[in-house]
């Protein structure tokens, strides 16, 4: 199992670095399911448009890069993608949705078999045994109850950590029964199980 969590993308050069060297082939011929589902607003669509342009920038090829979001699609077929890139948003909607078509299960089943995991801020959270960390960044607007998520790591990171941030991190960890990592922008953290 092999995770990229990040707190805002690839933009970082040593975040591309690692994220080059995850694979066993070139760039070039990397496939990537590329999930936006999180991004819900013009502000945040703005971000997938970027998150594109890094994974096209670092040499993926834009014809293997496949846009899919749960909720709107239907695919089988998810062997030939080499890595899943879970964009950020939403973090309350993208759980929602992993939930609701299944989703979750089919992402936890595809990198137990070897699919890379690359998380960018609520891609990052969603990663982690629950999204409680969210609180109130986000609007719970589906009103989603259950919070575990997909549990590919035992730690929860804190994307966008900043001074502002530092009291509530604190505040949560005390209360946590989980590792809390506070990721600032241009960070990232890999697991490598």
């Amino acid at each position: 199992m092999k995770l990229l969590l990040t707190s805002n993308g690839l933009e970082n050069n040593e975040i591309s670095l690692v994220f080059k060297n995850l694979f066993n082939k070139a760039i070039t011929d990397v496939k990537v399911l590329f999930i936006p589902t999180a991004s819900r607003t013009e502000f945040e669509l703005t971000y997938v448009t970027k998150s594109i342009q890094e994974l096209i920038k670092l040499g993926v090829s834009d014809n293997n890069i496949f846009s899919y979001s749960p909720d709107k699609q239907k695919l089988s077929n998810f062997d030939k993608f080499d890595c899943i890139y879970v964009c950020g948003g939403n973090t309350y909607y993208l759980l929602d949705v992993f939930k609701k078509t299944g989703f979750d299960k089919q992402v936890i089943k595809l990198v137990n078999e070897g699919l890379i995991y690359v998380g960018v801020s609520a891609g990052s959270i969603i990663a982690g045994p629950n999204i409680e960390i969210t609180g109130t960044d986000d609007e719970n607007d589906c009103k989603i109850t259950d919070l575990s998520s997909l549990n590919l790591t035992e730690c929860i990171i804190s994307p966008h950590f900043c001074k502002d941030e530092e009291e509530y991190v604190a505040d949560f960890r005390k209360n946590s029964i989980y590792p809390v990592i506070g990721l600032k922008d241009n960070e990232a953290i890999v697991i490598i199980k």
